[in-house]
């Protein structure tokens, strides 16, 4: 796993982490069967995605198609001006195999045209874009993951506010009463149970009683 560095005491930092490290456990690459040859790391068009090519491959060889939303160099046709923050598009009807020609490369939306990068610089003089990578499937897992986070960050918020439900009749904070346990803490529960590789599954199955009840449980044992 990945390290990720972040502030114990800082629920954004902690949260923040949280979400790298369940992306990073996403699926970034799939496999697909070429039906021409095409080489390594290269824009492809294949069963209906486009993304980056981990490996060389001919006609009928299987290799991976990277999808994550991660930081790349990107070959351009000389024509297509790019600056910073500008999408760069593909029509996917217009290829040689799986490879994009050099018309299909596009800055404006249109009929069969997908997104391949987001610009975080402009085009160098060798015709390079370095980008993100914003694929169909990579953009439907980063939003997954995304919602598994803010789920998990409910369920933390909802254990510290039972601390004072049970004590008082109501969720609101009362005047002057401190929390006994920190939402800091409770966070640190679910990145403790993400560190450890629990399944996705099991990080949504934890209840917010059961948050609460491990933070004074690890209080005890001090």
């Amino acid at each position: 796993m990945t390290k990720i560095h972040y502030e114990r005491n800082n629920l954004a930092s902690i949260m923040r982490a949280v979400f790298a490290l369940l992306l990073d456990d996403f699926p970034t690459r799939v496999p697909v069967k070429l039906t021409s040859a095409a080489g390594e790391r290269v824009v492809a068009y294949v069963d209906g995605e486009l993304g980056l090519t981990a490996a060389a491959g001919d006609g009928g060889d299987t290799v991976d198609l990277i999808i994550d939303h991660q930081e790349y160099s990107f070959s351009v046709p000389a024509w297509l001006a790019v600056s910073k923050e500008d999408i760069v598009l593909v029509d996917v009807t217009d290829l040689s195999g799986h490879l994009p020609n050099d018309s299909a490369y596009s800055m404006e939306a249109g009929t069969n045209r997908v997104a391949l990068c987001r610009a975080v610089k402009g085009k160098d003089a060798n015709n390079n874009v370095q980008g993100i990578l914003l694929p169909e499937k990579g953009k439907e897992l980063f939003w997954q993951v995304q919602g598994i986070t803010q789920k998990l960050r409910k369920k933390i918020q909802m254990a510290y506010d039972m601390q004072f439900k049970k004590k008082f009749g109501k969720k609101k904070i009362q005047p002057g009463v401190a929390a006994t346990v920190r939402v800091e803490q409770l966070a640190m529960v679910v990145m403790g149970m993400v560190e450890a590789g629990d399944s996705i599954k099991a990080l949504l199955k934890v209840t917010p009683g059961k948050l609460l009840k491990t933070v004074k449980g690890n209080k005890g044992k001090r």
